[in-house]
């Protein structure tokens, strides 16, 4: 790894951060930013916030675009330009559910995962 000038920090991994998924994916394809926008229609600033992270949770509709312009199939793999913590259960409020209900708790509201394989 090359000197780091004593002020900056060390650059991390387009793949291991994050908050640069989707631009790594983005520039793997050959696209600006703006072919993203445009390609997307997603609004230019709200677009360049999802890419640098600055949307604690940006909308589904918003990744199920970006996937689409990235050649990802959304039902199969939002994973690939999400962030974790993003395809994770999330409380919206105090006192809200701390985790997803369960099949075991739920029978009729759920497919049951037996019967799919998705256990």
């Amino acid at each position: 790894m090359a000197d780091t000038p004593p002020n900056r920090k060390p650059r991390k991994s387009p793949v291991s951060d994050p908050h640069n998924r989707i631009a790594f994916l983005r520039l793997q394809q050959g696209l600006s930013q703006e072919d993203m926008v445009r390609l997307t229609g997603i609004p230019d600033r709200t677009y360049r916030r999802i890419e640098a992270g600055g949307t604690h949770n940006p909308g589904i509709r918003h990744l199920t675009n970006i996937a689409y312009v990235l050649g990802f199939d959304p039902a199969e793999s939002l994973g690939e330009i999400c962030k974790a913590d993003w395809l994770e259960w999330q409380v919206f409020h105090e006192g809200g559910p701390k985790e997803p209900p369960s099949y075991e708790e739920y029978p009729n509201r759920f497919i049951d995962p037996d019967t799919y394989g998705v256990r």
